[in-house]
């Protein structure tokens, strides 16, 4: 059933005139929105183990604890290594 309301729903977005490009991202971001509802109900719904498949919830939970690592690496390797290998070969 879930996968018949995503189908139907872009079907209905992709077929629809938008008046304005602007209104085209609007039903890209709500298309994008629905999928990622639909794989949070289905991964709830039918109990599938994160190991499989996690939620969007557990990835989003995930970054968000990792973002003391993932600032140091970009620390490390976009600050360090990039900018000073710009600034050698000028």
């Amino acid at each position: 059933m879930l996968l018949g309301v995503a189908l139907f729903a872009w079907t209905v977005m992709r077929y629809r005139p938008c008046p304005a490009p602007h209104a085209r991202h609007r039903h890209s971001a709500a298309f994008g929105l629905l999928l990622v509802y639909l794989w949070q109900a289905i991964v709830v719904g039918f109990a599938i183990p994160a190991v499989l498949l996690p939620t969007p919830t557990a990835i989003v939970a995930a970054l968000w604890r990792g973002v003391p690592t993932l600032a140091e690496d970009f620390q490390t390797t976009f600050l360090t290594a990039v900018l000073i290998a710009l600034r050698s070969a000028t």
